[in-house]
């Protein structure tokens, strides 16, 4: 009883809360360690009128996000494994996009991409400890494939002479090769009998005296000739498959859906396939696809071939983690790879007539753009715009050495069709062309990376191309462009038609042009990064639309580590512009920086960190112009997480941040926002765990007031305040499982979300799940689910 009502502890909740965000915050569910899955909490301010997210991730250290594409079907929150191999120090980037029904596209943080939510990540190296290479623990091998390999490299004073190997009961040191940073043996070399079955390896260091300085063992099994024969010929399989029903009311609108998840991973000898299938009643053929499907063929480590939606990374700058819905393929030999992705980016969805005009009673009007004459009835039929059906095909070969030397070339091609649809405006035609560089020495502690891209596009394809007499009399003002765009006509019309649509006009200035290049130095304690990036005002890849367009500048990382990697102090400074063809009279800098402190003891202590950062944007204008353009924001955060045993396993974190804004313009349009976020989840025992959370919101912020001309007379101080309060608990007992939550919130944002549900397996890798959501405000709405599962 002392468990169950002791007081819970809190923890942390990374997050700004915003009641316009679709996302309410984003809690990791474990300490973020290099090299491990680490498991992120993602919670919804109301999940039923969400479609979509995205979740983009990366590590500070590299280059290209990586997308998780996540389907909300559940409760207001969703749990997402960021993989093991991505997860690198010092943190981990991401943001969020999620898409509501109305199409409507939100973003978390407000201003990502180019505001990141960072969570720190820590290097763990326990003193002492031998690494295991070869074979790893677990693992079942042939016996012509058993190489026994440790690292030594983070073990001190030991001598290499006086250690010891045994393999099962057997020494075997006198056969391995033993060294202050590795220690290997090979038994096909010394004729060592092994028998198939389980073994275990032991490894014991000693110092000169012969003191036990650390050891390990671990097993593996070795396969019979039989078993060999068997898994050649068997055909390995896993699959699982669920349906849900879902109804929902929000405020006086009622909806009900079905959706199915499915996916299928088999194996037979050197080949591996993998399905993965979403289906929805939310499919219409009159918004983009809702429907997911993958099927994806793997030919030992140098062919792969998949059909569906795939999201191909090819270049940052052209294609990067954009759904294609086709075929992609790839070829992987030693020196050499080619990746090819073909398929459609956009569903045709035809325009709509809004009226009929008889073309009788038109009496000489100007017709609008959006307009076509029926000759059958003899009526003018005024339309909405439709979207053409958006087809794209890239190609990217590589040169490469292992992981130290790559050169890419990647084409892009990427073209609506016009007899998609019937009612439509401009369609466009959009090439790109690139390359990327990649150079990593040193095991990886010098890298020199660098990209470039040039796009070209059309944005009317039904106009004509032009003649070389409309080229003469167009541009007879300009003779330089006109002479260039004569003599190269034929080969710009190899890629897109030449009119006045073509983007840019003038192919030769080169403000379609983008690159980035890259320096990273990893040497004693300090990891340096630097980049220099440009992205011309009028560079678009239909494979890359949301890159940041017109920018150019430099940004610096600098991490140094201390005190055995548990002190960290990081420095980020960004110094970026617009205008970078002067296109315009004024030019807006973008200077940002952070600079950061965490600890992270290797004992069982807290982890604290303070992060300071600030923003500036100025484009120059004098302050009493309507143009101008000067803010400052300063923000400054304080965490402290910790995992710890008291009574029961307990997760515990704080934050709190203090932020505002400084507009110098008359337009004064000043925020403050002060965040404090408590929250917890304990383990009481196997059966129970407990979950509370705390979350105060307090916002200022000046709204300017204007005249009937427009003018700003003033402004209008307001304020949005309130307390989140949340406490729940999970229970399983047997083949069930229940669990519910309460969540009220009070001042501005006042409203009571309850959440409650269960699970239970009624048969063998069977299961069914109903949850049900109520939010109760002004009305009240309810989101029930019931999901069966089953796997095999």
């Amino acid at each position: 009883m002392r468990h169950l009502i002791s007081p819970f502890l809190f923890i942390f909740i990374i997050s700004t809360i915003s009641p316009a965000q679709q996302v309410f915050n984003v809690i990791p569910l474990q300490k973020g360690i290099s090299g491990e899955n680490l498991k992120l909490r993602i919670e919804f301010t109301d999940v039923s009128n969400i479609v979509k997210v995205k979740l983009f991730y990366k590590s500070s250290v590299d280059e290209r996000f990586k997308l998780i594409e996540i389907y909300p079907s559940q409760e207001n929150f969703t749990i997402v494994t960021l993989p093991g191999e991505d997860v690198k120090a010092p943190e981990m980037e991401i943001f969020i996009e999620a898409t509501d029904k109305s199409g409507g596209i939100k973003h978390y943080p407000d201003k990502a991409p180019d505001e990141l939510l960072r969570i720190p990540i820590i290097e763990v190296k326990a003193p002492g400890k031998i690494i295991v290479l070869s074979p790893e623990p677990g693992t079942v091998v042939r016996p012509d494939e058993v190489l026994i390999s440790a690292s030594l490299i983070e073990v001190e004073n030991f001598a290499p002479e006086k250690s010891q190997v045994l393999f099962d009961k057997t020494d075997v040191t006198s056969m391995c090769i033993i060294t202050s940073e590795l220690v290997t043996f090979v038994p096909d070399n010394f004729k060592f009998p092994i028998k198939p079955g389980s073994h275990k390896v032991t490894i014991i260091l000693k110092d000169t005296t012969e003191k036990v300085v650390t050891s390990t063992s671990w097993g593996f099994t070795i396969l019979s000739p039989t078993e060999i024969a068997e898994s050649e010929r068997a055909f390995n399989y896993r699959s699982n498959f669920e349906i849900e029903l879902r109804q929902e009311k929000v405020q006086s609108n009622s909806n009900f859906y079905v959706r199915g998840r499915a996916n299928f991973t088999g194996s037979y000898s050197f080949f591996n396939l993998n399905t993965n299938l979403y289906l929805t009643s939310e499919e219409k053929a009159t918004i983009q696809p809702q429907h997911r499907f993958l099927v994806e063929g793997n030919l030992l480590d140098w062919v792969k071939v998949s059909y569906g939606d795939v999201y191909p990374n090819f270049s940052p700058l052209i294609l990067s983690g954009y759904r294609v819905r086709g075929i992609y393929s790839k070829i992987d030999l030693r020196y050499f790879q080619i990746e090819v992705v073909n398929g459609q980016t956009r569903r045709g969805i035809e325009g709509l007539v809004e009226k009929e005009i008889p073309i009788d009673s038109l009496k000489g009007e100007t017709l609008p753009q959006n307009s076509v004459y029926d000759t059958t009835n003899r009526k003018i039929l005024i339309y909405n715009y439709g979207t053409y059906e958006r087809n794209l095909l890239a190609v990217k070969p590589a040169f490469k050495f292992k992981r130290n030397f790559e050169l890419g070339f990647t084409y892009l091609v990427s073209q609506d069709d016009k007899a998609s649809i019937r009612f439509g405006g401009n369609p466009q035609k959009n090439v790109a062309i690139g390359t990327n560089l990649i150079l990593s020495l040193d095991n990886a502690r010098t890298e020199f990376r660098a990209y470039g891209a040039l796009s070209v596009r059309n944005e009317n394809l039904n106009a004509s191309s032009w003649t070389e007499a409309d080229i003469d009399s167009l541009l007879k003002d300009t003779p330089s462009l006109r002479d260039n765009l004569k003599k190269y006509k034929p080969l710009i019309e190899k890629f897109v038609p030449l009119n006045q649509y073509i983007v840019p006009i003038n192919p030769f200035a080169l403000s379609s042009l983008a690159y980035e290049a890259g320096l990273n130095l990893n040497y004693f304690g300090n990891f340096l990064k630097i980049d220099y990036i440009f992205h011309g005002n009028e560079y678009l890849s239909f494979g890359q639309p949301y890159l940041r367009q017109d920018i150019q500048g430099f940004r610096i990382f600098d991490r140094l580590r201390f005190l055995r990697n548990q002190l960290f102090l990081t420095f980020r400074f960004e110094n970026l512009n617009d205008n970078t063809k002067k296109q315009r009279d004024y030019t807006t800098k973008f200077i940002n920086w952070e600079i950061s402190a965490m600890y992270s003891p290797l004992a069982n202590l807290p982890t604290m960190s303070v992060t300071y950062t600030q923003n500036k944007s100025d484009n120059g204008i004098p302050l009493d112009s309507s143009r101008a353009f000067n803010l400052i924001v300063n923000k400054i955060s304080f965490d402290i997480s910790y995992y710890f045993e008291y009574l029961f396993k307990n997760q515990v974190n704080i934050s709190f941040s203090i932020s505002g804004s400084d507009d110098r313009t008359k337009t004064n349009a000043d925020f403050n926002n002060a965040n404090l976020s408590l929250s917890m989840f304990s383990n009481v025992n196997d059966n129970l765990r407990g979950n509370f959370q705390f979350g105060m919101y307090n916002s200022k912020f000046k709204k300017p007031l204007y005249d009937s001309t427009g003018r700003v007379v003033g402004s209008a101080e307001q304020k949005f305040n309130y307390i989140l309060i949340g406490f729940g608990a999970d229970y399983r007992f047997k083949n069930m499982r229940i669990w519910g939550n309460i969540a009220p919130s009070f001042g501005n944002l006042g409203r009571l979300y309850i959440y409650f549900g269960g699970e239970r397996e009624i048969a063998r890798n069977q299961s069914l799940n109903l949850k049900c959501n109520f939010l109760l405000h002004e009305s009240i709405d309810v989101v029930a689910y019931l999901t069966y599962k089953i796997s095999f």
